[in-house]
C-alpha cells in the first residue's frame, strides 16, 4: 500500500518538474534544426551538383544525317556540316512526337514522316542531332517541365531558361548545335532567346510549312530557328523561306521606336534605344529613326479591339490598347487548342505541371461565344501595321519588360509581369508579322535582348537588315557597356523634371491633351516650378482652353515676376477672348523684359492697327465670314444644277482658280474634250438603261398581278406528289404505303418549320422517335420505309439549300435576264465601280440556309444508320453549283456544310459504298465518277473553307484521318481522273495561303512516280 503511495506521488512530481520540460522541448528543437539543417545541404548540394553534358536541354537523342553531297556541276549544299536540333513537337520518322509530355507520348503512335522543314534542312547538307526539352503541349513561358526537368541556361545557371522551346535555346547557347528549331506561339521561341541570349528568328505567319508539327493554336503557331551567329541565321532563312518572300526592296530603312514599351523597361535607354540609334547613325542606306506611342496608334487604327479594352484614363488608353491585344491572342490561343486537343485532354487526363495545368483548363473550358471578331481584330492589326511599316519600316521594342524566374524557386510569375510579357508578344504574333531578336550584351548579369519587326511577308529583308546592323550594334554595346551608368532617379525633383521632359516631347508632336495630363503631373510633384504652368497655359492655347490658360500664366508669374513666356501666352488668351486693351498690357510688359522679343512686337502692332480700325458690326463680319467658308450654299434650280455638272465635266479642274471665270469647252484640247464627252455620255447612258430596266419590270409586274392569297385550308398539307420523271425514286417509294406516307409527312413538315417555333422540336422528336422504332421493329420492309422517307427528305432539302445559293425565285427567267443586265451594265460603269461584286455573286447564308444545312447533316446521320448513306452521297456530290457557293457561304453555313462534306467522303471512300454495286467494269467505272463528282463538288471546300488557320472546325486527328480518307479515296479512281482530282486539289490549296490542309503532297508525290514509270 505504501509503496504504491508513494509510486504515484513520485510520477506526478516527474510531470510537474520544469527540468524536464525544458530538456524535452530542447531535444525537439534540436530534432528539428538537425532535419533543417540536412534538408538544406540536400539542396545545396543539388545546385552544386555537376551539370549534365548536355545541360539537359536534350530529351531524345538520335541522328539524322543527310544525303551525299551531289558531284559537280550539282550546287553545293547550303548547310552542310552544320548540326542542328528541334522542338520535341517535331515529327520524325519512326519516332513519336512527344509535345513534352510523357502521357501524349504514350497515347500517339510513331510519326510516318518528317516535319517538312526538317527534311528541307537535311536536303541542304545540315545534321539533326536530337530533339530538345519543351514546356508540355507548347504551354509555359519558364521553360520548366515537370517530367523531363528543367534546362540549364548558360547565360546566367541560376535563373530559368525561359519556354517554351527552353532545350533549343540552350542547346544553342551551350554551342551544342549550331542551330534550332522551335514553334513559337505565344513568344515560346523569342522568350527564351531572350533570357538564354541568342538570336532568334519567327517568320511572317504561313511562311514557312508547319505541316509535321503538333499544332498548339494554328492562328499562331509559326516554326523560327535559332543561332550564335547571324551568318547562320540568315543561312537557315534562305533554305525555309520562299523566295519571292521579302525579296530585294529598294529605299532606305527607317527603325520607329515604340516608345511606350520601352518605358517599362528595367533597362537605362543607354543599353537599348541609344545603342541601336548609334549604330544606325554610322551604316549607310538608312533614314533617321522614327518614334511612334503604339498603343495610341492601336487605339485609332483597330476599331474591333475596343470591346476587349478595359475602361481607362486618356493616359491609360495605350497600355490598354496593348492589354486588350494580348487578350485577344491568349482567348484566340485557348478557341484553337480546345479545337485540336480537348478530347485527348478530356480523355486521357495527362499528369501537367501546376502551371500548365492552369492554362490547359483555361482552354479546355473556354467557351466561344464571340469568336469571330477575335479573327477580325488579327485581320485589322495585320492592315495597320503593314501601313505603319510598308516595305521599308522596322518596328524596334524590347523582346522582354523583366527578368526571368530564379532556378527551382517556387514563386509564379506575376500578373504584371505576364502582361507586359504578352503585351511584348503579341505584337507580332498576332499580326503574323516576322521578327528577329537581337542579344545587347547584360544588365545586372541578366541577358537583354531588343526586337525588329517587319511587315507581313518581308521575312528576307528583315533578316538582310539584322545581317548588316549585327557587328556595329555588338561594337556598341561594348562602348555602352563602358560608359558610367546614369544617376537613378529617386526623388520628386527629378522626376518633374522627366515628365516636364515627355511633355515637351507630347508638345512636339501636337499631342496636346497628352503633354497637359503630364504637365500635370509634374505640379503634382513640384508645383513651385513657373515653367511647368507657362507650358501647361501653351497647350491649353492649342486646345481653346483659353481661361484655364490664363490662370496657369497667372500662377507662373506670381512664381517668376519676370517670365517673359507667361506674359505672352497671357496676353494670347486674352487677345483669343477678345480683351485686346488688356492683352496689349501683357505684350507691353513682354517687351519692357526683352525690347526686341519678335513675337510681342508683332502682337502689339497687330492689336494696336485693330483697335485703330473703324468698327463694322458683328453681323456684316459673320455673314461675310459664312460666305467666304460656304460659298455654294445659294439654293439652285435642280435643272440648272444638272446643266452645271454636266458643263462642268468639260472644264479643266484647278484647286487655284478662285473665282475664276467657268471655263468652257473650247479652253480644251480636242482629244481631252472628247474624252471628258464621252464619259458623260455613257453616264447618261447608264442612267437611261436603269430607268428602262425599272419601267420594264413594273410593266410586267402590273401585267400579271400576283393572285390573292387561299384561305388557309382544313385538310392537312401533304409532301407534293413525286414527279412523273421521279416515279420508282425513293420519294415514289416513300409514299406507297401508310407507314411511308405518315414518316414522309412528318419529316416534310419538320422541314418547313422554322427553328425558333416551339414545335419544330416537337416534330423533330416525332420523327427521331418513328425513326428510332422502325429501327427497333427490324425487318425488310420497315427498313426499306425508314431508307426511302430519309432520302426522299434529303433529296428536298438538298434542292430547296441549292435553290438558296443560286437565288432562284419564282421568275427564273427574268432572274437571268437581270443578271444578263447587270453584267453587261457593269461594263459601262467606271473602274472604281467595276470592282464591287455583282448582286448576284454575294456570300449566301442566314438562318434558313443555316437549318437546312443542320437538317442535311441531321438526315444523312440517320440514312447511315439505315444503310442509305451511299443515295446522300451521290446526291451531294452531284451539286456542284451548291459546292462552289459555299466557298463563298457565311462562316456558320460553311462549317455546316464542311461537315456533311466530310462525313459523305468517309462513306464514299467505305466499303459499303460498292456494296449495291456489281463486279462487272461498267459498274466499277459508275463508282469511281461518283466519287470523282464528290470530290469535283466538295474538294475545294475543303481546301478553303474555315478548318485551317482562321477557325478550326475538325480537331487536329480528325483532320490527320481525313487526309488519309482523302488519300485512299483519290487511289481507287482511275488513272486520268486521279490527274484531275489531284491538279483540283494542287489549284485550291495553292490558292489559300492561310492553311495547309488538307496536305496531299504524299498522295500527288505517288502518282507523279508510277506516272514516271509508264514513260519507260
Amino acid at each position: 500500500m505504501d509503496s504504491s503511495g508513494r509510486s504515484g506521488a513520485g510520477g506526478v512530481a516527474a510531470y510537474s518538474n520544469p527540468r524536464a520540460w525544458i530538456v524535452a522541448g530542447i531535444a525537439v528543437a534540436g530534432v528539428i534544426v538537425l532535419a533543417e539543417a540536412a534538408r538544406r545541404r540536400r539542396r545545396w548540394l543539388r545546385g552544386k551538383s555537376t551539370a549534365p553534358p548536355d545541360s539537359g536541354a536534350f530529351c531524345d537523342s538520335l541522328v539524322l544525317s543527310p544525303p551525299p553531297q551531289a558531284p559537280p556541276p550539282a550546287a553545293r549544299q547550303q548547310l552542310s556540316d552544320l548540326t542542328f536540333a528541334v522542338s520535341h513537337n517535331f515529327e520524325i520518322e519512326g519516332y513519336v512526337a512527344g509535345f513534352g509530355n510523357p502521357d501524349w507520348k504514350r497515347t500517339h503512335t510513331a510519326a510516318s514522316h518528317t516535319a517538312v522543314a526538317v527534311t528541307n534542312l537535311l536536303k541542304q547538307g545540315a545534321t539533326c542531332v536530337g530533339r530538345t526539352v519543351m514546356d508540355e503541349l507548347g504551354f509555359g513561358v519558364t521553360g520548366q517541365n515537370l517530367h523531363y526537368g528543367t534546362p540549364i541556361n548558360p547565360a546566367s545557371p541560376s535563373v530559368v531558361p525561359g519556354g517554351s522551346c527552353s532545350g533549343s535555346a540552350v542547346a544553342v547557347s551551350a554551342q551544342l548545335v549550331d542551330f534550332a528549331l522551335g514553334t513559337d506561339t505565344t513568344g515560346d521561341l523569342r522568350i527564351p532567346a531572350s533570357f538564354c541570349g541568342v538570336l532568334c528568328f519567327r517568320p511572317s505567319h504561313g511562311v514557312v510549312s508547319t505541316v509535321g508539327t503538333l499544332a498548339n493554336s494554328q492562328s499562331l503557331d509559326t516554326i523560327g530557328w535559332l543561332a550564335r551567329d547571324p551568318r547562320i541565321l540568315h543561312r537557315v532563312g534562305d533554305v525555309l523561306l520562299p523566295a519571292a518572300v521579302g525579296g530585294f526592296i529598294k529605299g532606305k530603312r527607317q527603325l520607329i521606336f515604340a516608345d511606350d514599351c520601352f518605358e517599362s523597361l528595367k533597362v537605362p535607354s543607354q543599353k537599348t534605344v541609344h545603342v541601336i540609334e548609334s549604330a544606325v547613325l554610322t551604316l549607310p542606306g538608312y533614314q533617321p529613326p522614327k518614334h511612334i506611342d503604339i498603343g495610341q496608334y492601336i487605339i485609332s487604327n483597330v476599331p474591333s479591339l475596343k470591346e476587349f479594352c478595359e475602361p481607362s484614363t486618356k493616359m491609360q488608353e495605350g497600355n490598354s490598347a496593348l492589354k486588350a491585344l494580348c487578350t485577344v491572342m491568349l482567348l484566340l490561343q485557348r478557341y484553337e487548342f480546345k479545337a485540336n486537343h480537348e478530347d485527348w485532354v478530356n480523355t486521357v487526363k495527362p499528369k501537367l505541371g501546376l502551371e500548365i495545368t492552369t492554362r490547359v483548363l483555361q482552354a479546355v473550358n473556354f467557351r466561344d461565344d464571340n469568336i469571330k471578331s477575335l479573327y477580325i481584330v488579327r485581320s485589322e492589326w495585320r492592315s495597320a501595321l503593314k501601313n505603319l511599316l510598308k516595305d521599308t519600316g522596322i518596328l524596334v521594342l524590347p523582346t522582354m519588360a523583366g527578368y526571368p524566374l530564379k532556378r527551382n524557386s517556387k514563386q509564379r510569375l506575376s500578373s504584371e509581369f505576364e502582361d507586359k510579357m504578352y503585351a511584348l508578344v503579341s505584337i507580332a504574333a498576332l499580326s503574323g508579322c516576322c521578327q528577329a531578336t537581337v542579344p545587347l550584351g547584360n544588365h545586372n548579369d541578366r541577358p537583354i535582348s531588343l526586337s525588329f519587326v517587319a511587315a507581313h511577308g518581308s521575312d528576307k529583308f528583315l533578316l538582310r537588315a539584322i545581317s548588316d546592323m549585327y557587328s556595329t550594334i555588338q561594337e556598341q554595346v561594348v562602348s555602352a557597356s563602358k560608359l558610367a551608368p546614369p544617376p537613378v532617379i529617386n526623388h520628386d525633383v527629378d522626376a518633374s523634371e522627366l515628365l516636364k521632359e515627355k511633355g515637351n516631347d507630347s508638345f512636339k508632336r501636337k499631342q496636346w491633351s497628352k503633354a497637359v495630363e503630364f504637365y500635370s503631373e509634374a505640379i503634382e510633384l513640384n508645383g513651385t516650378n513657373a515653367t511647368y504652368y507657362c507650358n501647361r497655359a501653351a497647350a491649353y492655347l492649342e486646345l481653346g482652353r483659353f481661361k484655364q490658360a490664363e490662370a496657369d500664366c497667372d500662377q507662373a508669374l506670381l512664381l517668376d515676376k519676370k517670365n517673359v513666356k507667361a506674359y505672352l501666352r497671357r496676353g494670347a488668351a486674352k487677345e483669343r477672348v477678345l480683351n485686346h486693351q488688356e492683352a496689349l498690357q501683357d505684350f507691353r510688359h513682354a517687351l519692357a523684359l526683352e525690347p526686341q522679343n519678335k513675337a510681342a512686337l508683332a502682337a502689339e502692332r497687330r492689336i494696336q492697327k485693330h483697335l485703330s480700325a473703324p468698327r463694322r458690326s458683328i453681323g456684316m463680319e459673320a455673314q461675310q465670314w459664312q460666305q467666304r467658308r460656304h460659298p455654294l450654299r445659294t439654293p439652285m434650280d435642280p435643272l440648272l444644277s444638272l446643266a452645271g455638272s454636266f458643263f462642268s465635266a468639260f472644264s479643266p479642274s484647278s484647286s487655284t482658280e478662285q473665282g475664276a471665270a467657268t471655263s468652257t469647252i473650247l479652253l480644251l484640247p480636242l482629244p481631252v474634250a472628247a474624252a471628258r464627252a464621252l464619259s458623260v455620255l455613257r453616264r447618261l447612258a447608264l442612267l437611261a438603261t436603269q430607268a428602262f430596266i425599272s419601267v420594264f419590270f413594273a410593266f410586267l409586274s402590273a401585267l400579271s398581278p400576283p393572285p390573292p392569297p387561299p384561305p388557309p385550308s382544313l385538310a392537312p398539307s401533304l409532301p407534293p406528289p413525286p414527279r412523273a420523271d421521279q416515279q420508282g425514286s425513293p420519294a415514289a417509294a416513300a409514299s406507297s404505303t401508310s407507314v411511308g406516307r405518315a414518316l414522309g409527312h412528318v419529316l416534310w413538315v419538320a422541314s418547313r418549320l422554322p427553328v425558333a417555333s416551339r414545335k419544330y422540336e416537337l416534330v423533330r422528336g416525332l420523327a427521331e422517335r418513328l425513326l428510332d422504332d422502325n429501327a427497333l421493329a427490324g425487318g425488310t420492309a420497315v427498313g426499306a420505309v425508314s431508307r426511302a422517307a430519309l432520302s426522299g427528305a434529303f433529296e428536298r432539302t438538298l434542292r430547296q439549300l441549292e435553290a438558296s445559293a443560286t437565288g432562284g425565285g419564282d421568275w427564273p427567267a427574268m432572274e437571268l435576264a437581270a443578271r444578263a443586265v447587270r453584267t453587261g451594265m457593269r461594263l459601262w460603269k467606271p473602274a472604281a465601280a467595276a470592282v464591287a461584286p455583282l448582286e448576284g455573286e454575294a456570300a449566301f447564308g442566314g438562318p434558313a440556309a443555316e437549318k437546312l444545312a443542320a437538317e442535311l447533316l441531321w438526315l444523312v446521320q440517320k440514312m447511315a444508320a439505315c444503310g442509305a448513306a451511299r443515295e446522300a452521297t451521290v446526291q451531294f456530290g452531284a451539286a456542284p453549283r451548291l459546292g462552289s457557293r459555299a466557298l463563298v457561304a457565311e462562316p456558320t453555313l460553311q462549317v455546316a456544310l464542311l461537315r456533311l462534306a466530310v462525313f459523305l467522303f468517309r462513306h464514299a471512300n467505305s466499303a459499303e459504298f460498292e456494296q449495291d454495286t456489281g463486279d462487272k467494269e461498267g459498274d466499277k467505272a459508275a463508282v469511281a465518277e461518283q466519287r470523282m463528282a464528290m470530290l469535283r463538288s466538295w474538294l475545294p471546300l475543303l481546301c478553303r473553307g474555315s478548318t485551317g488557320t482562321d477557325a478550326p472546325v475538325l480537331s487536329g486527328r480528325e483532320r490527320a484521318e481525313m487526309v488519309t480518307v482523302l488519300e485512299e479515296l483519290i487511289e481507287k479512281l482511275r488513272w486520268e481522273q486521279q490527274e484531275e482530282a489531284l491538279a483540283l486539289w494542287l489549284h485550291h490549296f495553292a490558292a489559300c495561303p492561310d492553311t495547309d490542309w488538307p496536305n496531299l503532297d504524299r498522295c500527288y508525290t505517288r502518282w507523279y512516280a508510277e506516272s514516271r514509270k509508264l514513260l519507260a
